[in-house]
């Protein structure tokens, strides 16, 4: 029988069954796959806005019979079955569903929208698109779906369905280990050749490019259609601690790493819904490449950046020439040429202007009164500190203050 010809009758006598037992919608797809959102009547392109078609979702599990029959249960309380007639690369494959198993309810639309979370999915929406559905007993579609496949295509006899994020509060469900394996296999190389990607973009403290890396790791890995938010904190603290070690394998100091990476792991357990926990991924991604750019000094030699990372650590401590040379035992003048070479200004005068700069920190974020943030960046001479700040900003600290608050 013409391959083409055995796979138009099966598909033609599965459509015409399902249609008539349940009212049920079957597709069929082949390579290049066009219009992939009849699979859930684009449901999810209207629940996350962000959603898009991912072809390395269109392919079996694992190649052989058994990862090729596929029920899946979405978070949105839909299932459809999954069957790929061949294991090419991109096979040719039949959609059955959507369709739902269960009678709609008030208390069953609440637990879908919880697990969409996500403000755009509606009550209103949710309960339009699922009571547009068939309902439909699973077990009795699974069978027929079975026995008809099985009839053309001998291979798939013997082949039990794979359920994938199917509830165990109704059947237990045991997964093929080798399937399993094979998937988490695939799942994990795309994870790493996204993340070493956006992280090289960390380390250059590229904003631009890592924060478009991370949203193809994010898209490409389904980080950003995740509705669960237990394991969106757990991802978020794992991009968190990525970055971290990245950064520690750069010229940043360690000191301005681990004191980003706490905060962010402090942030990061205070979210509480998915639109919190993907914005504070843009902001994680941005304060390390920030990080990375104004702290790794690559322009300069290393006991140059010592003497840097030293002054920034120790801006409220006493600091000048004579303390720095006989902290690094360099001759006080040695040390003052080769910084002026290097840095292009006095080494006292790059004091001042990083302990101002710092001040503008300390008034940006906190109510710190001016003397109190003049102590804490090392003046003890508050005429001095205003001399200074005004010298460098343009204005008087308490004018400054003024404009801001």
């Amino acid at each position: 029988m013409n391959a083409d010809f055995q796979t138009n009758q099966c598909f033609s006598l599965l459509q015409k069954m399902l249609s008539e037992a349940f009212q049920m919608d079957a597709h069929y797809f082949s390579p290049p796959y066009e219009d992939l959102s009849r699979i859930d009547k684009g449901i999810r392109s209207l629940v996350w806005p962000d959603f898009t078609d991912r072809r390395s979702a269109i392919k079996p599990l694992f190649h052989s019979e058994a990862g090729r029959f596929l029920v899946s249960k979405s978070n949105l309380g839909f299932y459809n079955i999954i069957i790929f007639l061949n294991d090419a690369q991109d096979p040719d494959f039949i959609s059955i569903g959507p369709f739902r198993a269960a009678e709609s309810s008030l208390e069953y639309l609440r637990s879908i929208q919880e697990n969409a979370a996500n403000q755009h999915a509606t009550r209103a929406l949710l309960q339009e698109f699922l009571e547009g559905l068939p309902c439909a007993p699973l077990n009795p579609v699974v069978n027929i779906a079975k026995s008809v496949i099985a009839a053309f295509f001998p291979e798939f006899q013997d082949a039990e369905p794979v359920y994938l994020e199917f509830s165990g509060h109704t059947h237990k469900i045991q997964i093929d280990q080798d399937i399993l394996t094979g998937y988490t296999m695939e799942y994990a190389e795309l994870y790493r050749d996204y993340l070493l990607k956006f992280l090289e973009y960390v380390k250059k403290g590229d904003s631009d490019s890592a924060q478009a890396s991370l949203k193809e790791l994010m898209r490409e890995t389904g980080l950003s259609f995740l509705q669960n938010i237990p394991r969106g904190i757990l991802e978020l603290h794992r991009i968190n601690n990525y970055c971290q070690l990245a950064l520690l394998e750069t010229e940043v100091h360690p000191v301005h790493v681990l004191k980003l990476a706490t905060a962010m792991q402090q942030k990061i357990d205070k979210q509480n819904n998915r639109e919190a926990i993907l914005g504070l991924v843009g902001e994680l991604c941005h304060k390390y490449c920030l990080l990375a750019k104004n702290f790794a000094y690559p322009e300069y030699s290393r006991s140059i950046r010592d003497v840097i990372n030293y002054i920034r650590l120790h801006l409220e401590e006493n600091l000048n020439l004579a303390l720095l040379a006989e902290h690094f035992h360099k001759n006080a003048s040695a040390l003052s040429a080769a910084f002026s070479r290097e840095v292009g200004m006095p080494l006292t005068d790059y004091i001042h202007q990083e302990r101002i700069n710092e001040a503008l920190r300390y008034f940006n974020s906190t109510k710190l009164s001016v003397s109190e943030v003049a102590l804490s960046v090392g003046f003890q001479d508050f005429a001095y500190f205003s001399r200074l700040f005004k010298r460098q900003v343009g204005c008087s600290p308490r004018e400054y203050c003024k404009r801001i608050r």
